[in-house]
């Protein structure tokens, strides 16, 4: 199969940069966004088809890492923010979690999620890595109950 080359265009919905999601996002964010955009791979429809608009052939299988984003000039602590508002605006979504100890990058995926977005502030997404367990819950439960019975 003959490899892709690179358009010299991007293309990008005017809904998009004129959503509120869209203008809830931080500078960092705005330019991991661009970049995830730059990194898809875009197949016109077929000719004789019904089907009017493009669709991302790579979609899911886009990889950035820590590493790629710091020869940009963004910090881990900024990416690492910036991916999770992308996340949580619904602008992108997270396929597979990869990592140094799993060797393998992290897959990504371009989302419309955004689309539903209202003027609510959306709920944090944790990294599962960070998520507090249930025993971690039950211990802090279970220790705060204790320190109310000896009062």
């Amino acid at each position: 199969m003959p490899r892709k080359r690179k358009s010299e265009a991007v293309f990008i919905e005017r809904a998009l940069l004129e959503s509120a999601a869209y203008h809830q996002l931080s500078g960092t964010a705005t330019k991991v966004l661009l970049q995830f955009h730059l990194k898809r791979v875009m197949e016109p429809p077929p000719k004789n088809s019904r089907r009017n608009h493009w669709t991302i052939v790579n979609n899911g299988s886009i990889t950035f890492s820590y590493s790629e984003a710091q020869s940009y000039g963004i910090s881990r602590r900024a990416f690492g923010m910036a991916l999770t508002q992308l996340i949580d605006h619904g602008f992108i979504d997270r396929v597979e979690i990869g990592g140094r100890h799993r060797q393998t990058c992290s897959r990504y995926g371009i989302s419309d999620h955004w689309r539903q977005k209202n003027s609510d502030p959306p709920p944090t997404q944790r990294h599962p890595c960070r998520q507090v367990t249930r025993a971690q819950e039950k211990e802090s439960t279970y220790g705060s109950s204790i320190e109310q019975a000896k009062k």
